[in-house]
């Protein structure tokens, strides 16, 4: 094999294996987020009666001052020829719902809005948004929680899902327009 053409081997693997470090490092490193969401968590669990809430802060498009939302799920237990399950049957029943959107002032967070509770009618899920235009306490880190209830047995039953758990605050720098 002649010179030249070892070099010129040795040079393409050289070139593959960078562009698969760079590869490599560009998906460990974060990426700038349009979302943050907690998925689908119960809040209240028992061997008759589910509800799970979800929580998400986003930005996009007309709605780049942010997008806050709550959403709530009933479920029952199924029984079945094979026995029980938790959790199992879609639940029509009515729903609180409430969201807050929570600013930083660079000194601590403070509640910037709050839809206060509102009660929706008879469905599997519901869900509230809060949309802003722009960022409604101006730019800067934005997070939000929710509350889903559901009727229930004469009572409201869930509770309240944060964007955060109490070590980290998970937030979204919302800009000005």
């Amino acid at each position: 094999m002649h010179a030249s053409h070892v070099h010129l081997r040795g040079t393409r693997v050289a070139a593959v294996a960078l562009v698969t470090f760079a590869m490599l490092l560009a998906n460990a490193l974060p990426a700038h987020a349009n979302y943050l969401a907690t998925g689908w968590q119960f809040t209240h669990r028992t061997s008759e009666w589910c509800v799970k809430n979800y929580v998400e802060l986003s930005h996009s498009g007309e709605f780049s001052g942010g997008t806050h939302q709550s959403a709530v799920e009933s479920w029952y237990k199924a029984d079945t020829p094979f026995g029980g399950y938790d959790c199992f049957a879609k639940f029509k029943t009515p729903k609180k719902l409430r969201v807050r959107a929570w600013f930083w002032n660079g000194d601590k967070w403070h509640v910037c809005v709050d839809t206060r509770a509102v009660i929706t009618p008879a469905d599997f899920r519901n869900r509230i948004t809060l949309q802003f235009p722009v960022a409604p306490c101006g730019p800067g880190l934005y997070t939000t929680d929710g509350m889903g209830k559901a009727w229930m047995n004469s009572r409201w039953v869930g509770g309240w899902l944060p964007l955060w758990d109490w070590s980290t605050v998970w937030h979204h720098d919302l800009p000005a327009s």
